[in-house]
C-alpha cells in the first residue's frame, strides 16, 4: 500500500481557514471598500515605488539580482505581476482561483520559479509592512475620515497578513 504524508495543504482550503482566522467578513471588507477609491488612484505609484525601493536597499537588490543594476525585462515582470496582485487585492478578491495564484507566487518566492530567486520571509513580510504603510499614508493624503481610515487599515492589515502567510507557507 503506498502512503503519501507530509503533503502541503490544498491552497484554496489554507485561502478559505485564513480568511476565517483574520475574521475577513462582510463588515471588514465593507471597511476596506471604503478605502478602494483612493488607493487605486495611486496604484501605479505604489508599484514603482516599491521597485524603486527594493532596487536601493542592497539586501533586496541582491535577492533580485539587481546589485550591479536593474535588469529591465525582469523589472518589467515584476512590475506587471505585482499589478495585477495590487489590482485584485484592491478588488478585494477572495476567490479560489486567486488563492491558486497566491500559491504560485509563495512557490515563486520560495525559489520554485524560472529564476530560482529565494525571497527570505522577513523580506516578504517586511514588503507587506511597507505596502500596509503606504496605503495609510495614500488613505491620510485622501484626507478620509479619521474613523474610516482607522477602520479600512484594520481591515487592511487582516487581508494583507493573510496573503504574506500564504507567501510564506510554501517555502
Amino acid at each position: 500500500m503506498l502512503e503519501l504524508t507530509d503533503l502541503a495543504p490544498d491552497p484554496c482550503e489554507e485561502w478559505r481557514r485564513s480568511l476565517r482566522f483574520v475574521g475577513w467578513d462582510a463588515a471588514a471588507s465593507s471597511a476596506a471598500l471604503a478605502s478602494v477609491e483612493a488607493l487605486l488612484k495611486r496604484g501605479h505609484e505604489l508599484v514603482v515605488g516599491v521597485y524603486d525601493y527594493l532596487s536601493r536597499v542592497p539586501e533586496t537588490a541582491e535577492i533580485l539580482g539587481w546589485e550591479r543594476g536593474i535588469d529591465p525585462a525582469h523589472l518589467e515582470e515584476r512590475r506587471r505581476f505585482f499589478t495585477v496582485w495590487l489590482t485584485r487585492t484592491l478588488a478585494l478578491d477572495t476567490s479560489d482561483e486567486f488563492a491558486g495564484v497566491l500559491f504560485r507566487a509563495g512557490k515563486y518566492h520560495a525559489a520554485d520559479g524560472p529564476r530560482r530567486i529565494h525571497t527570505p520571509e522577513q523580506y516578504v513580510t517586511g514588503s507587506i509592512g511597507l505596502v500596509l504603510s503606504t496605503f495609510a499614508e495614500y488613505l491620510g493624503e485622501a484626507r478620509l475620515p479619521a474613523a474610516v481610515v482607522a477602520r479600512a487599515m484594520s481591515a487592511w492589515s487582516r487581508y494583507l497578513a493573510k496573503e504574506a502567510n500564504g507567501a510564506r507557507s510554501e517555502k
